[in-house]
């Protein structure tokens, strides 16, 4: 079976975070309380994220030299059918893996590769701990660049202004910067768009120095948020947010609106390995 490599944990008591965690405490405190306090998620994973950490894991192989043949046996771990999902099934996802090698194989030969699902681990001033896995990186004619991958069912020119200002982009340059040097120029998103037809889009997120310069102290304030939160035992709720999260409803709807006594029907306990 694919070893696909989970996203960080976070560890509230020991000030870690990755990026997900204090993205969704910022989009929702609530999302936040059930995922990262109480550590549940779905008893069925959702589609989106089994389909794209298994597609990343695949693009990594690529990425570290490997073949197109044993990152499509990768693929081949994506159900036939995910719930009548035929945008993210099996076959689907061969489908765009093939379009993606043909729009961008001979391209990306101009990359140097300098990482691969590289952990980052980066302490802030404030001692809060960034605890994260960059994609790709890798050097260009323009210079360095942190490359995220999105497997995504949103595609067009809104995508280009909805990453910035962005907390979670930002952890990614900044720890792009510790680890590789402050001569990484900028965070670049890799857009694969799931729907009928494959498409694929790349764009700079083109963060400011102003925005990185502010990270540290957005990241603090947000961590402080937190902290406060979590000592009185109380969550806001973001209404706004409930059908923001990837394109679909939050996983945690149900529970928002009908009572906690559903977590035992609908939920488990996060596993060491394996849930992001």
């Amino acid at each position: 079976m694919t070893e696909v490599k989970e996203r960080p944990h976070t560890d509230i008591a020991k000030g870690i975070f990755s990026p997900s965690a204090l993205a969704a405490y910022q989009k929702c405190p609530m999302n936040f309380y059930y995922e990262y306090v109480m550590g549940i998620v779905p008893k069925e994973k959702k589609i989106e994220l089994s389909f794209g950490s298994i597609f990343h894991k695949a693009l990594a192989g690529i990425y570290k030299g490997g073949t197109e043949k044993d990152s499509r046996t990768m693929l081949d771990e994506i159900p036939s059918v995910l719930d009548g999902a035929e945008k993210r099934s099996r076959e689907k996802a061969h489908q765009i893996f093939g379009a993606y090698l043909e729009k961008w194989r001979e391209k990306d030969k101009k990359w140097k590769i300098l990482a691969v699902e590289e952990e980052a681990y980066v302490e802030l001033p404030d001692g809060t701990i960034i605890l994260t896995i960059l994609d790709l990186l890798i050097e260009e004619e323009l210079g360095k660049f942190v490359v995220d991958h999105k497997t995504t069912a949103a595609f067009g020119a809104t995508r280009t202004g909805s990453f910035r200002p962005s907390l979670q982009m930002g952890s990614y340059l900044y720890a792009a910067r510790a680890l590789f040097g402050d001569d990484v120029r900028d965070a670049r998103i890799n857009d694969i768009f799931i729907g009928k037809e494959p498409k694929f889009q790349r764009f700079d997120v083109n963060l400011t120095v102003r925005e990185m310069e502010r990270f540290p102290r957005n990241v603090a304030l947000t961590v402080e948020d937190i902290k406060r939160d979590v000592m009185r035992k109380e969550f806001a709720q973001y209404e706004n947010s409930c059908h923001a999260f990837y394109h679909t409803a939050c996983s945690f709807v149900p529970v928002c609106l009908h009572g906690e006594e559903l977590i035992e029907l609908r939920y488990r306990k996060k596993e060491e390995n394996g849930d992001s």
